[in-house]
């Protein structure tokens, strides 16, 4: 059985990124994952969220149209906190709150991590990565890809 990938807020606003080569990287990695299903706990979905409504209501407009239909089209699941996870959850230091339920969830349930947050990355943790760079941009296919274009007014 194929172990569930989970994605943090900064992979997902990644597809924001003002850096290109992150930005590159996060795109590939949700085109070439468009088939399978990714899980977001809800508190990452949140973290998106309170970024998002940082920028100006234009922004915002711009953005939101391309990650509602991202979230319909593409299999992401948003799962909250469990007994299970909660049960995993040790202060881990060095770590904020935040990451360390993050790396419960991703424990408690035997998963990978798909992030560009570097101090989870520094675990040197195998099920712990980095999306791969790309050179070339690839498209999400016509419609959703002229959303994505429209929604790169904002910028992270």
């Amino acid at each position: 059985m194929t172990k569930k990938m989970y994605i943090d807020s900064s992979v997902f606003m990644g597809l924001h990124a003002k850096d290109e080569e992150k930005r590159l990287a996060a795109k590939k990695f949700f085109v070439t994952h468009f088939g399978r299903t990714l899980y977001m706990n809800l508190e990452e979905v949140g973290m998106c969220d309170d970024i998002v409504w940082g920028y100006t209501r234009e922004e915002q407009d711009s953005y939101y149209p391309f990650m509602d239909n991202l979230h319909t089209i593409m299999r992401i699941a948003r799962v909250p906190y469990t007994a299970e996870i909660i049960g995993c959850y040790e202060v881990k230091e060095g770590f904020s709150t935040r990451e360390s339920l993050l790396l419960a969830t991703v424990t408690g349930t035997n998963s990978s991590l798909v992030t560009f947050n570097e101090n989870l990355l520094q675990t040197k943790q195998a099920h712990i990565i980095s999306p791969e760079s790309a050179t070339d941009e690839l498209s999400f296919g016509a419609d959703l890809e002229k959303m994505y274009q429209h929604s790169l007014a904002l910028r992270v």
